[in-house]
């Protein structure tokens, strides 16, 4: 018996070393295309089209702070303003970029759900090892070809609901706004149209 089991040590010894004394294979890097990212200029959007703009979606540089030799940078965002009292639908704790077409957006939204007006960061960009490699990511849980947007819109003391439908290029963060549509009532559904 102990001749067997001293015959199998053997066995997977001699295979260990066969196998790490195979010639290790060289193994190319992964190579990354550089980006040389635009920093778009700012555009207003007048969604009613009553010559009074809503948005501007705007782009602007910030520097980033990790952990180790490389662990800063710098990147480009590309946020979405509401202008004159929009607001914006906002979720706590979630992705700018979270309502999906079919959402019931009402007047009064409860927890965890708000109107706010602060800007909505809607894509990014980030060096790694100080070059941009990356495309610019959504600020979402997940890719898609269009995002959509909940917002209100004040005419008149009135408030207007209203939803956008925006895509957003991964090559050069470019936004833009697809289609959009507002209603005086008290709940508008996303993609209804």
């Amino acid at each position: 018996m102990k001749k067997y089991i001293s015959l199998i040590y053997l066995v997977l010894i001699s295979v260990v070393l066969l196998v790490s004394c195979e010639k290790k294979k060289d193994i190319e890097p992964i190579q990354y295309e550089t980006i040389e990212p635009v920093q778009h200029e700012t555009r207003e959007i007048d969604i009613n089209q009553d010559l009074i703009s809503d948005f501007k979606i705007s782009y602007s540089g910030y520097t980033w702070d990790g952990i180790g030799p490389n662990g800063t940078g710098m990147g480009i965002g590309g946020y979405l303003i509401p202008l004159n009292k929009t607001v914006i639908l906002k979720k706590l704790n979630s992705e700018s970029l979270f309502s999906r077409v079919n959402d019931t957006i009402k007047q009064q939204m409860s927890h965890p759900y708000s109107w706010d007006s602060t800007k909505l960061n809607l894509v990014s960009i980030q060096t790694s090892l100080n070059k941009y490699v990356n495309p610019w990511v959504p600020n979402s849980a997940e890719i898609k070809d269009f995002y959509y947007i909940a917002f209100k819109i004040l005419i008149d003391d009135t408030d207007i609901l209203g939803w956008m439908k925006i895509s957003i290029d991964k090559y050069t963060g470019l936004v833009e706004v697809k289609a959009s549509q507002t209603a005086e009532q008290d709940f508008v559904i996303i993609g209804n149209q």
